[in-house]
């Protein structure tokens, strides 16, 4: 009965492991997708050593195009 129950678990944990996306892959959806509010709200809610330093540079600098936010794009340049 035991064993059962945990074949089952471990069946029903299986996929959600396999689902799991990188910070870089999020970013990259969002800039794909064009969705700069979801782009905003993760580069906000991570830290910044996590992210690839050229997604890190290039995701600044869309921010501010696209949201019209210079203070975020101007010191990406730097």
């Amino acid at each position: 009965m035991l064993r059962k129950f945990l074949l089952y678990a471990f069946i029903g944990i299986t996929p959600l492991v396999g689902y799991s996306q990188s910070i870089n892959d999020k970013i990259l959806n969002a800039i794909n997708q064009s969705d700069w509010f979801g782009l905003d709200s993760i580069y906000n809610s991570v830290p910044k050593d996590s992210i690839h330093p050229y997604l890190e540079i290039s995701s600044r600098c869309l921010l501010g195009y696209q949201l019209n936010r210079p203070d975020v794009s101007i010191p990406a340049f730097k």
